[in-house]
């Protein structure tokens, strides 16, 4: 193993006073002391607090130094940051410094792409970097092995977490689950995937009746707004002809709602489905089965309600991505369903909905039908890292939840100031009436910009809609750009790196750091 080229190459120090002269303000790795704020950040994560620290000033810098004193007292440390790319670049670049003060660093990675072996040394180091989830299905492996030596975490002594709000305030609750194969029988998900669609198609019409009705809904409460904000007393009285007249309106609507049959209810705010009473009585009639609750029948309803869930609910390129998969037995890849986190607009490759939601969503979009799961083992983000002995965090945004950090956690927060006064501007918010206009003034903005070089980050909420602003780029101006979103995972570390080069636009799903 060839050494790197840090150990064995002595740079004479009339090189570094040449490249200080060019250089005044110069980066890394001529600057060898942390700035000011950097230390306190350092002391910060020390005492076990949040330091508030804003993007760019080095965070990936102040971890190590608290990581130092802590294993001082002999403690085992984990730094948890956001993703796989992350983990390992951070775990390499303060390879060195940790080396120089003889300790070791290791960097733990999901199964696929470490063995036990290798991750049960990862542990053994002093430092241990990795993903929130990554700790955490160890943690859940390490409590279904039969004897301690087989387990491969062992202790949970410090945790310092990078984007502390993103991972102990916004996912706390998410559940990290590991399950096993549910039942031998193989349900019958065909059946409930035609009834499902033979369901959505009879609807048809009551939804759309549905629609003006809350069509009319929303306008009521719009035009009620619009007489409350309304300056111009001139102006009222037509706003309030139009709210009598959408009122008058209502019951019409309702009433013709009325003369459709609803055979199912969606709940979307609780992503839910249910069959009405007309709606069983129709699928019974469709299978040709006598009732849905007697003999073997009996979990046809169920399956029925997550079809309905997996048409009515879960959309396509929002909530799950259709990519090939490589099976794990033969190494093939076939078409299947990755689910994208919603947090952050990532594939989660390997995960798989509970209750027979996944294998409903398989039915509809027409890949293999993976075998049904049940859980084993599941713990929530927020109890994993309250079994951690001391907890620390770093984040550019913890102010706002300070109170509920303090509540949950004991934790505090500190605020630490730039290096150097910020010459950021931060511009208002815009506000659009019509979605077709937002876009339109988004389109024109990324065009001015990167017509005079100057690089763009464009954040979105969804893969869908980074799709759709990539299509109007290129339909509208041609503006190269590249798109990052839970399709491109495999090429991410090649797109972030040319980010921010010259005229350079880039479309991400939102992503913490």
């Amino acid at each position: 193993d060839p050494q790197p080229a840090w150990l064995w190459m002595e740079v004479p120090n009339e090189i570094y006073e040449a490249v200080r002269e060019i250089f005044p303000h110069s980066k890394p790795p001529f600057r060898a002391r942390p700035f000011d704020v950097q230390l306190i950040g350092g002391m910060v994560l020390y005492q076990r607090k949040i330091a508030e620290m804003k993007t760019g000033e080095g965070k990936t810098i102040v971890a190590p130094l608290a990581t130092y004193l802590a294993t001082l007292e002999g403690k085992k440390v984990h730094v948890v940051t956001v993703n796989d790319y992350l983990v390992q670049r951070d775990r390499d670049w303060t390879y060195p410094y940790f080396r120089a003060l003889g300790l070791t660093v290791g960097a733990i990675h999901p199964m696929h792409m470490q063995d036990e072996d290798e991750k049960r040394r990862m542990y053994m180091c002093d430092i241990v970097y990795g993903t929130t989830a990554e700790f955490g299905f160890d943690y859940l492996r390490d409590n279904m092995k039969r004897s301690v030596d087989m387990q491969v975490q062992r202790v949970r002594e410090f945790a310092i977490v990078d984007e502390v709000d993103s991972i102990l305030i916004d996912e706390a609750r998410t559940p990290l689950i590991i399950s096993g194969l549910a039942h031998e029988d193989v349900p019958r998900y065909e059946l409930a995937e035609q009834l499902a669609r033979h369901l959505v198609d009879v609807q048809k019409p009551w939804t759309k009746a549905d629609e003006a009705v809350e069509e009319c809904k929303k306008q009521i409460k719009g035009t009620e707004g619009d007489i409350r904000n309304a300056r111009d007393k001139g102006a009222i009285a037509p706003l309030q002809q139009k709210l009598q007249s959408l009122k008058a309106d209502l019951p019409r609507l309702e009433a013709e709602r009325g003369r459709h049959t609803q055979y199912f209810e969606v709940e979307r705010d609780r992503k839910q489905a249910h069959l009405t009473h007309n709606g069983i009585a129709e699928a019974q009639k469709k299978a040709g089965i006598g009732s849905f609750y007697v003999g073997e029948n009996i979990d046809v309803p169920h399956l029925l309600e997550q079809a309905l869930r997996a048409h009515a609910v879960y959309e396509r390129d929002r909530d799950y991505v259709v990519v090939p998969v490589p099976d794990q037995q033969t190494g093939r890849s076939d078409p299947g369903i990755v689910i994208v986190d919603t947090n952050t607009g990532r594939p989660m490759v390997g995960r798989q909905w509970s209750d027979g939601l996944h294998q409903a969503i398989e039915a509809k979009e027409g890949v293999r039908i993976k075998q049904e799961t049940q859980t084993v083992a599941s713990i929530t983000i927020q109890n994993f890292f309250k079994m951690y002995k001391a907890l620390a965090g770093m984040t550019g945004t913890a102010d706002t939840e300070a109170q509920e950090f303090h509540d949950i956690y004991k934790l505090d927060v500190v605020s630490i100031p730039t290096n150097v006064p910020v010459r950021r501007v931060d511009f208002d918010d815009t506000v659009y009436l019509v979605k077709k206009d937002k876009w339109g003034a988004i389109v024109e903005e990324i065009k001015a910009f990167n017509d005079v070089g100057r690089p763009v980050l464009v954040g979105t909420t969804s893969v869908e809609k980074s799709e759709m602003l990539s299509k109007l780029l290129t339909s509208k101006h041609g503006v190269k750009h590249e798109v990052l979103n839970a399709k491109q995972h495999e090429r991410e570390a090649h797109i972030v790196e040319n980010a921010g080069q010259l005229g350079a636009v880039m479309i991400a799903t939102n992503m913490a750091g």
